[in-house]
């Protein structure tokens, strides 16, 4: 596979593309915690094209995981917790100009466990009808039989490496469990966690997927050690009102420290 930085080094061959940055990231110094905006530039990804490549009329999608090693060229490592391209939160967003977008928080995107940290967004962009000049070229690195004719795995329109700024881990490894049953939440879920400390100031709060917080169902609770704590959540917000269905975060924080988060599906 190729791999490229936004500073389009590749690390196979180490050689260096003379093209403008396709994938940007905002802000520069996100980390995988934060909410951030990543833009794809169609005409500067495929800049071998004759001509830019149209995506009028159809979606853009990124099918994307992320880096948990520091080392880049640690494969094994690499493409972890993948969200699929068929993943009704993979589409982006048409800004026009042949710019895509798509915002998250890659902690909560990827559902990546307490403990990992987060160095590189791993991702590829497919958009188009099928057979189009994108799909095709999006296909190629894949090896799909759908890809462009005498392709290259080093189609400009393949991998990318975008890598993230490391720092403020905050999780802290005092938690026994968090669940909620059931999972997917139709009517209402129970959710219930014990931790192995005694804290005063505890937190079980609902983000959707921009990283919004939409529902606290307990705040600023005293903790005590090894006991038991379940909670009813009947899928509203702090309005009172019923969420959209889709994909939501239950994270448990203690003295203004993330413990854990854990993936719920609202399905109605």
């Amino acid at each position: 596979m190729k791999k490229i930085y936004l500073s389009f080094l590749i690390i196979a061959g180490a050689a260096k593309l003379s093209t403008a940055q396709s994938v940007t990231i905002s802000p520069a110094n996100a980390t995988g915690d934060q909410q951030l905006t990543l833009t794809l530039d169609v005409n500067t990804a495929c800049s071998d094209s004759p001509s830019p490549i149209n995506l009028s009329g159809g979606p853009c999608r990124i099918h994307s995981g992320v880096g948990i090693d520091p080392d880049p060229n640690n494969d094994a490592m690499q493409w972890q917790h993948v969200v699929q391209m068929s993943d009704p939160t993979a589409m982006m967003t048409d800004a026009g100009g042949g710019m895509y977008t798509i915002t998250m928080v890659p902690r909560n995107f990827y559902s990546v466990p307490v403990g990992e940290t987060i160095y590189r967004i791993c991702c590829v962009f497919n958009g188009g009808p099928t057979g189009s000049e994108w799909d095709q070229r999006a296909k190629c690195a894949q090896g799909d039989p759908q890809a462009r004719p005498n392709c290259s795995p080093t189609d400009p329109c393949c991998d990318f490496y975008i890598p993230l700024v490391v720092s403020g881990i905050n999780e802290v490894q005092d938690l026994i469990y968090l669940s909620s049953s059931p999972n997917p939440l139709s009517s209402s879920t129970a959710i219930k966690f014990s931790l192995m400390k005694n804290y005063s100031d505890v937190n079980l709060k609902v983000y959707d997927l921009l990283g919004n917080c939409v529902k606290t169902i307990a705040g600023n609770q005293n903790v005590v050690a090894h006991q038991n704590y379940s909670y009813i959540w009947n899928g509203d917000n702090d309005k009172n009102a019923i969420i959209a269905n889709g994909i939501y975060f239950i994270r448990l924080e203690a003295n203004g420290k993330v413990i854990t988060t854990q993936r719920i599906n609202v399905v109605r």
